[in-house]
């Protein structure tokens, strides 16, 4: 009974729950009634306004002043979908602009000085090249993404030199020709005059690829022959220290306490004769099978890296207290000596790590140098699991950090190759500074990604099949800097792609050249950036004063290029061309005054694809400058904004601060003049048109 009587009261409980669920139904039909008809009567004319509209009818302004819904004719209807077909297909063709993460955004002016990492002036020169060849250019820009840049209508250039970033910075509310609004995109650029480098040269000058050095040695025979006999073909030095660029041979010469193995020329062959001359730079040493400066980190990789390169107002004043290996470098070469070098840190009272011993390693695996290290602070700990340092071992060591730095400097030739896992923290450890650098954690990749490094004992087991950094006792930096050494090696006497699965992935390795390729150094080696730009029919022009139009002419082919000259009344005259040869493609047009090679570059954008101009300040500009003088303010001003008012539709335009000699960075501004499509609106009976 109990149990009967528990389930009549369930049924009763759920009977009651219906009834009440049934009540509010029907009070909520009664007033979504009275909600959505509040003063709607069968007497009123007017009917309720629709809620939702139909995608292919007017905007609430379109409604007309009775509210009735607007009528379209079938025409009307008809003219609108070809107009927005037109739209569509104008937005399909119009290039669009937008920079990369993280190079990109971390070039931006608007990054803080100690977080910003300047692009270099190479990579404007990739940008201007991929601008204009598109999918047929060599590069591919590493900051910015240019979708649909093949409908392009023109790039222009306008070069400044004697002004910099601090000039910009200081004058940034006076120069409004470069706000954000005419110019969106800001960015640092490691100038070649931060460094001492040829401006036109780096701008000219693409380096040549592995198909293009092959076929000039075989149509020159060697590289050599095809810069003395060609037009195309130019030998160039590019650094980012003081190099004398005298022939890389020479290096060879060069005589170093440190004995290391690869400098005696007669180890290199077989018998106990001298050879007669010193070999040149197209040789290899026997036991490589590839060019080693193409292991060398790039000036890019080694600020991606962390290596100490002073090429902004940030970083030069992180790295202000370190010091070059040397004064003044010689031309990295395929003979040039490798070292491979560790330190070992401890804890100090700073509360940072200090080195406390270095070891280096010749190329025959000798130690030239290993020494304990007496930090300047109090050691606080010793971390001998990974260290090996021990109190006890540093009880008597007097030897210093500038010791250590005075025997590099002293002993380590000026080609020098430092080789090293991970070697941007030995050189901070050491704090000096190295051009050329090759960094075992970068050239051997077993992941497939870039970011994802391997230790140097994985490395060692996988690739040398050698324990290392085996124990408790701490790592050893003489069997360190061997494995390092010996890795590099093993990759030269294999290939470019050998240990890297990301050149792997990209399938480089089966697209080889012929083997004489393989084993050339092209990296002194360039082609001219205005053969590639003139391609397809497309035609370039440079408007500059006499001095830097001769510069340029150092990489023009006197086939395509012709020669004008501004005359006082702002006409020009036609002053060398070859009638017999394809001239035209270039047009040089030497200009009196910044002023007419301005207006020559605005009215040049209309016949060429490519314009160039090029400004230099003078002394005294570029002081009135400094001292942000009203006058030469308004000069730049006027410059820049007649260059924009000329610019095409779907053109670029670009604007580059070159910097001082010796001095800050450069500044690049970049605007893309695409259409505006605002939002169509219409009324039936309206213009379509």
């Amino acid at each position: 009974m109990d149990n009967m009587t528990l389930k009549e009261k369930r049924k009763e409980q759920k009977r009651k729950k219906i009834a009440a669920l049934l009540e509010i139904s029907d009070l909520n039909k009664k007033d979504r009634e009275t909600i959505m008809t509040p003063s709607y009567t069968e007497a009123s004319s007017e009917e309720p306004q629709q809620k939702k509209m139909k995608l292919t009818g007017p905007s609430q302004e379109d409604i007309s002043e009775d509210n009735s819904k607007p009528k379209y004719s079938e025409k009307e209807l008809e003219e609108l979908r070809k107009l927005l077909k037109q739209r569509n297909r104008e937005k399909k063709k119009t290039p669009y602009l937008s920079l990369k993460e993280p190079t990109g955004f971390q070039a931006e002016l608007n990054v803080s000085p100690t977080d910003r990492v300047p692009i270099f002036f190479s990579d404007i020169q990739h940008f201007v090249l991929f601008s204009t060849l598109a999918q047929n250019s060599p590069f591919i820009p590493r900051w910015c993404q240019l979708d649909k840049c093949g409908h392009l209508t023109a790039v222009q250039i306008l070069f400044i030199e004697g002004a910099g970033i601090s000039d910009y910075l200081q004058c940034e509310e006076s120069l409004t020709s470069l706000s954000k609004s005419n110019f969106p995109f800001h960015l640092e650029v490691v100038m070649p005059s931060a460094y001492g480098g040829n401006l036109i040269e780096e701008f000219c000058a693409i380096p040549l690829s592995r198909n293009q050095g092959n076929n000039i040695i075989q149509a020159y025979g060697s590289l050599e022959k095809a810069v003395n006999s060609s037009c195309e073909v130019f030998k160039v030095l590019r650094a980012f220290f003081p190099v004398n660029g005298n022939n890389p041979s020479e290096s060879s010469s060069e005589t170093s306490s440190l004995k290391n193995g690869n400098k005696s020329v007669s180890d290199k062959k077989s018998g106990n004769e001298a050879p007669s001359q010193l070999p040149v730079p197209e040789t290899l040493p026997q036991t490589d099978k590839f060019p080693r400066t193409h292991l060398l980190l790039s000036a890019w990789q080694m600020i991606e890296e962390g290596y100490p390169i002073p090429l902004n107002a940030a970083l030069k004043e992180k790295f202000k207290d370190f010091v070059a290996t040397k004064p003044i470098y010689k031309e990295v070469n395929n003979f040039s000596p490798m070292y491979a070098v560790d330190c070992e840190m401890c804890t100090t009272s700073i509360g940072k790590s200090e080195c406390t011993r270095v070891s280096i390693v010749n190329e025959k695996l000798e130690t030239v140098l290993d020494t304990l290290v007496l930090p300047p602070n109090k050691i606080t700990n010793y971390l001998t699991r990974y260290s090996g340092i021990t109190a006890a071992m540093m009880k008597n060591v007097t030897t210093r950090l500038e010791d250590v730095q005075k025997f590099i400097q002293e002993n380590l030739e000026s080609d020098a190759i430092l080789v090293g896992q991970s070697l941007n923290f030995d050189l901070v450890a050491l704090q000096m500074m190295h051009p050329y650098c090759i960094d075992t954690s970068v050239i051997f990749n077993v992941t497939g990604d870039r970011y994802r490094k391997s230790k140097l004992r994985y490395l060692s087991e996988h690739f040398l099949k050698e324990s290392i950094q085996t124990g408790n006792q701490g790592h050893c930096s003489v069997e360190d800097s061997s494995a390092s050494l010996k890795l590099v090696q093993l990759k030269l006497s294999k290939s470019l792609e050998f240990g890297d699965q990301v050149l792997s992935v990209h399938g480089m390795n089966k697209h080889k050249n012929s083997e004489t390729n393989e084993k050339v150094d092209l990296s002194g080696y360039a082609t001219s950036l205005f053969s590639y730009a003139t391609q397809m029919g497309k035609h370039a022009s440079i408007l500059a004063g006499p001095e830097i139009v001769e510069k340029y002419m150092d990489y023009l082919n006197p086939r395509i290029a012709s020669y004008e000259q501004v005359n006082d009344d702002g006409s020009c005259k036609t002053i060398a061309k070859d009638e017999t040869s394809d001239t035209g493609r270039v047009t040089c047009v030497i200009s009196a005054s910044n002023q007419s090679i301005v207006d020559g570059a605005s009215s040049k954008v209309f016949d060429n694809f490519l314009t160039i101009g090029h400004i230099k300040l003078t002394e005294k500009e570029s002081a009135a400058l400094a001292s942000a003088e009203e006058k030469i303010v308004t000069k730049l001003n006027n410059w820049i904004s007649h260059m924009q008012k000329s610019a095409l539709l779907n053109s670029l335009s670009i604007v580059v601060l070159c910097g001082r000699e010796r001095s800050s960075n450069g500044v690049c501004f970049i605007n893309l003049h695409k259409k505006k499509f605002e939002r169509i609106q219409y009324k039936p009976g309206d213009s379509l048109k």
